[in-house]
């Protein structure tokens, strides 16, 4: 497809990436062509066998100063240039069909994984020693507030990783990045800011630099935990707290193993946010040009939002479960796993260009308008049973699927 191959393009141009990679790029969406029309002739291979996936590697500039002096600016015309390319892409489903919605979203899945890779700074340290950005580390021990209430992270084009841990006090890794005149006139890059009940953790201001944080707290309970930074992923696990709120663009959000008494609300964009082993009172999840994925997860209200991708549920715990609500567009909605037979389900789903499927018998409403299918049922169980679910799901140009 035009698009697809002109973003391709781009990103040589701009040197995200060099001539070999894009090349296989566009060897991927040749073979996913081929494998449409194989399929729409008749034959019949799967996906496991007929998707070659190749590993598209971060392409390190040979100029990195260049690189690094343009890095958020860059990141930012990515990001634009994604959001351009998911609008239009938008547009253009919703004319062709779930079939050729299938194959450019794989496509689309191979850019943002792309994207994922070239700003984790894990992989930016590795870059020639002798450019004029220097790598450096700072070290903290913080004693912890007796009842910490307010735990507060910000980074910058770097990575966050949160966790805890069986000491008493705050530990943190800053790993840096910055001209070496700019370090030593600042030094340290890294600010904590320890109150009663709180701590802060923030980089000074300045201009050119990526600042990666590593954090484990004390495995007691927290109020509210804050995560914020851009262009890098976050990752947080094995904590529990009241509330969780983090934020970043252009990169993943990680979370697992959490117990969160409250609310979790996250956002990214053109990157996967990624659920697994939690138990919450409410889940808020919003992204877009990019999967949500949920797994092992038990929460009296489930809410995602993402668009041209995928929304993938398996192993709901359904013991408080009160409302999952998925809405996507030109990506498949499936919900996996078993659901009690004690369990009422209320559904509304709405599609175009797709099927609603459901293992459990039900009495239900369908209407179809053109291309759309809306369907309002409930489980022939429903009106017997103590508890009750009320799933929503809305997307465009491809399926929604429950399953055992």
């Amino acid at each position: 497809m035009t698009e697809e191959r002109l973003i391709i393009l781009k990103l040589l141009e701009e040197g995200k990436i060099n001539k070999e990679e894009a090349a296989r790029l566009l060897e991927a969406l040749d073979d996913e062509d081929r494998d449409n029309t194989s399929n729409h002739n008749g034959s019949y291979s799967s996906k496991k066998d007929s998707k070659k996936h190749k590993n598209i590697h971060i392409h390190h500039d040979d100029d990195f100063t260049s690189s690094f002096e343009n890095f958020d600016k860059r990141m930012d015309d990515f990001g634009k240039h994604m959001e351009d390319f998911g609008e239009k892409f938008g547009e253009r489903m919703s004319h062709i069909g779930v079939h050729l919605a299938e194959k450019s979203m794989g496509f689309a899945e191979k850019i943002l994984d792309f994207v994922e890779k070239n700003v984790d700074i894990e992989n930016l340290s590795k870059y020639n020693e002798d450019s004029k950005y220097k790598s450096y580390e700072e070290i903290y021990k913080i004693d912890a507030p007796e009842a910490l209430k307010t735990l507060d992270i910000l980074a910058k084009n770097g990575k966050i990783y949160l966790s805890s841990w069986d000491e008493d006090n705050i530990s943190v890794k800053a790993s840096i990045r910055a001209l070496p005149e700019e370090y030593e006139y600042h030094k340290p890059i890294l600010q904590t800011k320890k109150e009663s009940s709180s701590v802060a953790l923030f980089p000074k201001e300045l201009e050119k630099l990526m600042i990666q944080l590593e954090v484990f707290v004390p495995s007691s309970l927290i109020d509210t935990i804050k995560a914020n930074t851009k262009n890098a992923a976050i990752y947080i696990e094995d904590i529990e707290c009241n509330k969780i709120c983090c934020h970043t663009k252009n990169a993943s959000i990680i979370l697992k193993e959490l117990k969160v008494h409250k609310e979790i609300s996250c956002s990214t964009t053109n990157a996967k946010i990624s659920f697994s082993d939690i138990i919450a009172n409410h889940i808020l999840a919003a992204t877009k040009n990019a999967k949500v994925l949920i797994d092992n997860t038990s929460a009296s209200k489930i809410e995602t939002l993402t668009t041209n991708s995928k929304i993938l549920v398996s192993n709901l715990i359904y013991d408080k479960l009160e409302l999952i609500h998925l809405k996507t567009s030109n990506g498949k909605i499936e919900i996996k796993g078993d659901v009690p037979q004690a369990i009422g389900i209320g559904l509304e789903a709405v599609t175009t260009n797709g099927s609603i499927r459901t293992p459990f018998s039900m009495t239900y409403t369908e209407k179809t308008v053109g291309s759309t299918m809306k369907l309002y049922g409930k489980s022939t169980n429903y009106d017997s049973c103590n508890k009750s679910v009320s799933i929503k799901a809305f997307t465009t140009n491809d399926d929604i699927l429950i399953s055992n």
